[in-house]
């Protein structure tokens, strides 16, 4: 069985794996995790495997130890990969193909080229949830916390759970209120986006996070100047007329749809009743950081 979760960074793919990994322990063995975010990085997670199980492998050249782990895939039923952080299905469809045991779950951000393979598409927290995570978060460290505005706290992060989840731990280890917390990501968003509690990951600040989705665009400049546009709209509804003044009609026609691959924004087909419309994924309040000029620039 083959699996891909997908969607916009922070929303709790790897999370999600992790979770099922755990609850299915018994089921897998074993239960192997590859941080694979190139192909060569996929080839590499299969070498590892290979040594550890046979730890003779090592000591072979990386084109063997992975042809041993390919084989051994391929002749067991009972394991679990995990490829997590998928840049392109194209950096796994080798693997894939040779392998027709097991049962492989890939996470990405891309949500286009999966083809044949079932996809589950994740979505952001309800309202309701996204509060109910921040609450349990922050009264677990500081049980007499007023909470108040966390609603509203919420919907500027886009109910995304792992900006929920940071700003919970934030607001916790510093005593911080949601009102307090949403007036200093008024005036320091580059700086509250990046901030994690003690022991968090740096590499999974939001800032972060966001700034890896901006790096795999790079290659397209119009979808760099059409994100922060968007932004300043209302989530829903947005006319892609709007976005004529941007850049050239030529790129207009490619940009969108390299935003949506990435699931940063869903496009709606035109048809006879209605014009082309876009709805945006990005909370308000996010930098975007464009990788061809390092500039921050703060939308919200």
């Amino acid at each position: 069985m083959v699996v891909a979760v997908h969607r916009l960074g922070g929303v709790g793919k790897s999370t999600l794996v992790a979770r099922f990994a755990e609850l299915h322990a018994g089921r897998f063995s074993p239960v192997w995790w590859v941080t694979a975010d190139s192909r060569a990085a996929v080839e590499a997670g299969v070498g590892e495997l290979a040594a550890a199980l046979a730890p003779e492998a090592a000591m072979l050249p990386s084109k063997q130890c992975v042809k041993l782990g390919v084989r051994w895939l391929s002749t067991q039923d009972d394991w679990l990969l995990v490829l997590d952080n998928v840049t392109s299905p194209g950096d796994v469809a080798g693997l894939l193909g040779r392998v027709r045991t097991g049962t492989v779950v890939s996470t990405s951000r891309q949500r286009l080229g999966w083809r044949t393979l079932e996809t589950v598409p994740l979505d952001v927290l309800s309202e309701r949830e996204a509060v109910e995570l921040l609450t349990r978060l922050v009264r677990s460290e500081w049980p007499e916390a007023d909470l108040d505005g966390g609603d509203r706290l919420c919907a500027e992060l886009g109910w995304l759970p792992l900006a929920v989840e940071q700003t919970g731990a934030y607001l916790a280890q510093n005593c911080v209120t949601p009102t307090a917390y949403l007036d200093l990501l008024a005036r320091f968003p580059a700086r509250m986006f990046a901030a994690i509690a003690e022991g968090g990951d740096a590499q999974r600040a939001m800032a972060r996070v966001w700034h890896v989705t901006l790096d795999r665009l790079a290659n397209t400049p119009a979808a760099g100047r059409v994100l922060p546009q968007l932004a300043w709209y209302a989530p829903g509804g947005i006319p892609r007329v709007l976005l004529g003044e941007l850049a050239p009609e030529s790129e207009l026609f490619e940009a969108p749809g390299r935003l949506a691959a990435y699931s940063m924004i869903t496009l709606t087909a035109d048809d006879d009743s209605r014009a082309p419309t876009i709805r945006t994924h990005c909370p308000r309040g996010t930098i975007w950081q464009a990788s061809t000029s390092r500039r921050v620039i703060w939308v919200g």
